[in-house]
């Protein structure tokens, strides 16, 4: 799935501050890569601190994921953001998207699996 591009659009139902958004991205990947230097974790945070915002009930994240290159990163249509590391990129949308999801219903469901 993640061998080709493509957006995933969140919408949120409650208010969530940025670095919170950041913080269990980062410990939903450290459980998927388990072996991560810690250096990558360092810089994998800061860059999704970059590009993460604080969003309210109703806010759409959009993350266009580009394989080779990295993602792109929205907050209601205005661009919070790219990351210019594809390996980062495809560690982010495999917390949704990748076979060790928390929640492989919402997966099926992301992926068209589930109609």
């Amino acid at each position: 799935m993640l061998d080709a591009p493509f957006a995933l659009r969140l919408t949120y139902a409650r208010d969530i501050r940025g670095q919170r958004l950041v913080d269990t991205s980062m410990e939903e990947i450290q459980r998927i890569h388990s072996s991560l230097f810690k250096s990558t974790i360092d810089q994998w945070r800061q860059a999704l601190s970059r590009v993460l915002v604080d969003v309210r009930a109703g806010d759409q994240l959009t993350g266009v994921y580009s394989p080779a290159q990295g993602a792109r990163f929205y907050a209601n249509d205005r661009e919070t953001g790219q990351i210019d590391d594809p390996v980062l990129a495809h560690a982010f949308f495999s917390i949704w998207l990748g076979p060790s999801t928390r929640d492989p219903g919402l997966r099926r469901k992301l992926l068209g699996l589930d109609r």
